[in-house]
């Protein structure tokens, strides 16, 4: 019997352990292709305006990296947060990408990007570019507590998905999902 028992648990940690390692192979794959800019998973119209956002931001660092000799590799300093939304999840809440574009765009010091007044034809209800990275996290901490099912009381389906996106001096680009804001 003891022996069963052992036999028992010796394949219950085989299949934990090969679990963990799928789990390991797919984060360091996800990370390897994030890292050489692989697009968040938005509609054509999302994907135009972060090139264009990229070439912008991009294009306002290279003075400042042959001025100071920086490295290519470095990351600009103006993110962009990008939603992809759920029109059911949005239609069952009863609210619009607007309301939710709202919720960013008054986050305390959002409007100070100088990158934003010359560029009003980027604006979109998708994607918001940022200052720096706090700022970025304040309007994500503000969208969680706005639209979260804990926070609310109530169980929505989700309003979208949120991607963090940060631009190299050289151009390629770094995409991160922000997991569990609207659930």
């Amino acid at each position: 019997m003891l022996s069963v028992l052992v036999l028992c648990f010796a394949s219950f940690l085989m299949g934990a352990l090969f679990g963990l390692l799928v789990q390991i192979i797919i984060y360091f794959y996800k990370r390897k292709t994030a890292e050489k800019g692989q697009f968040p998973d938005v509609n054509e119209e999302t994907k135009m305006l972060i090139k264009e956002w990229g070439k912008v931001i991009t294009n306002k660092y290279k003075d400042i990296e042959k001025d100071y000799n920086l490295n290519e590799e470095m990351f600009c300093n103006e993110p962009l947060l990008v939603i992809d939304y759920d029109q059911f999840g949005l239609e069952r809440r009863k609210i619009t990408d607007s309301h939710v574009a709202k919720t960013i765009i008054t986050t305390p010091g959002y409007t100070d990007n100088d990158l934003i007044s010359v560029n009003l034809r980027l604006q979109s209800n998708s994607v918001f570019i940022f200052n720096n990275s706090k700022l970025l996290d304040d309007a994500v901490s503000r969208l969680f507590q706005n639209y979260h099912n804990l926070i609310v009381g109530f169980h929505y389906p989700s309003i979208g998905r949120v991607y963090d996106i940060r631009f190299r001096m050289n151009g390629t680009f770094v995409t991160c999902e922000r997991f569990n804001i609207f659930d």
